[in-house]
């Protein structure tokens, strides 16, 4: 579906339902070319919790590549030129040297953790945590072939090793956050029964139970830097999110809720 442009205002937070001191949400982060709007859709509380995945994923997961495909940053003189990375291999006490390398350099373009499908549809809910399926991460090179000296950038970067902090439970709230919008936004904060929205508000790794993957390239909005797709299985509403979809990157889907009825367009 398409997510642009600023819809009608929903005048409640589509996560607690609060009325209070509202603002404006952003369904796909503006970090990562968002562009689709929900005015007056979430309060003060709720946003500081979706805010810390939301940075999460954009200065950590997503980082490298939002520099390196030149995505929208609100500050950019502050995007970083260089960026940290392992140098060696592990010490006796488990540490490991660090040094950083410009940001073009980096040898990891992205790394995506590969989800294993939606936890409360397999009979595994209650875990509070997320299965990876094998293999755990789907990576893209930082080089290709048709750069220059492409042999020689591998050779320099012999031995060093991207620092990247997996937390499972932050990017479960992430994704999950980005499909409950976009659901209120197709089906409106009344057409369906939310699963995940109060748990996003009460910061609870409930919502990991509702957050899976699919372990094959996401075929929908492969013109896209972030597709998101509704489709309904029965009376369920489960959101497909394919972040970097362009770059043949495996998705994930959230169970976000139950139609009070089906709509007729099914």
């Amino acid at each position: 579906m398409p997510i642009c442009g600023t819809q009608a205002a929903v005048n409640r937070c589509i996560y607690c339902g609060s009325v209070h001191e509202l603002t404006d949400e952003h369904v796909v982060p503006f970090g990562l070319n968002g562009t689709m709007i929900l005015p007056k859709a979430s309060c003060p509380d709720c946003n500081k919790r979706t805010s810390r995945a939301e940075l999460y994923c954009l200065r950590d997961v997503f980082q490298v590549a939002r520099i390196k495909l030149h995505m929208k940053t609100r500050r950019p003189r502050k995007r970083p030129r260089a960026l940290p990375v392992f140098q060696g291999e592990a010490r006796d006490d488990g540490t490991r040297l660090q040094t950083t390398i410009p940001v073009e350099d980096h040898p990891t373009f992205l790394q995506i953790p590969c989800f294993s499908k939606i936890p409360i549809v397999e009979g595994n809910a209650g875990t509070n945590w997320t299965v990876l399926e094998h293999p755990f991460f789907w990576t893209f090179n930082a080089f290709h072939e048709d750069e220059d000296d492409v042999e020689g950038k591998i050779e320099r970067l012999r031995g060093l090793a991207p620092i990247s902090t997996f937390d499972p439970s932050l990017l479960s709230h992430f994704l999950a956050k980005v499909a409950h919008a976009t659901a209120v936004a197709f089906l409106g904060y009344d057409g369906f029964q939310h699963f995940v929205g109060r748990a996003i508000s009460r910061g609870s790794d409930d919502v990991c139970d509702f957050v899976g993957g699919i372990t094959f390239p996401c075929e929908i909005g492969r013109d896209s830097s972030f597709s998101v797709h509704v489709s309904f299985e029965e009376d369920l509403v489960v959101v497909t999110l394919c972040p970097f979809a362009h770059l043949g990157a495996p998705g994930f889907q959230v169970l976000v809720g139950r139609l009070w009825s089906l709509p007729i367009f099914v």
